[in-house]
């Protein structure tokens, strides 16, 4: 069981952010992600959490949930207004890139069961950085 890329690519407008990436991942293993800003470091976690979908290539996971792999994803510097719901961030944030009901149910399947209704400063800080992670 494992994560394989195969030539993965992601181009916003004409600019290619990431481009003929290809890896495996053995189950149980850890990917570290680092490198200068700019260089896709966020945009391969999108890719790989099924947050963005690819330009170009192939993921593909073994088993075919990515929550199976224990997955964290910190984003601890991204600022999230406290007095709206998620509902209406995720509606806010997606409108033009993922339907709002499938952004709440991949949350569901990281594992992050919350209330879609309450106020973003009602969460711990911890389903903070989860929520920042996918928005």
């Amino acid at each position: 069981m494992h994560l394989s890329v195969t030539s993965l690519g992601k181009r916003f407008g004409t600019q290619w952010i990431l481009r003929g990436l290809s890896f495996e991942l053995p189950y149980k293993r850890t990917l570290w992600v680092s490198g200068e800003n700019g260089t896709g470091k966020s945009t391969l976690c999108h890719l790989l959490l099924g947050f963005e979908a690819p330009t170009e290539g192939r993921i593909q996971w073994n088993p075919s949930l990515p929550n199976a792999y224990g997955i964290a994803f910190a984003a601890p510097y991204v600022e999230l207004p406290q007095y709206v719901s998620l509902r209406k961030l995720v509606k806010l944030q997606y409108a033009q890139k993922m339907h709002a009901d499938q952004l709440l149910n991949n949350l569901a399947l990281l594992g992050i069961a919350i209330e879609s209704s309450k106020m973003i400063g009602e969460y711990s800080s911890g389903v903070k950085h989860s929520i920042s992670a996918c928005v």
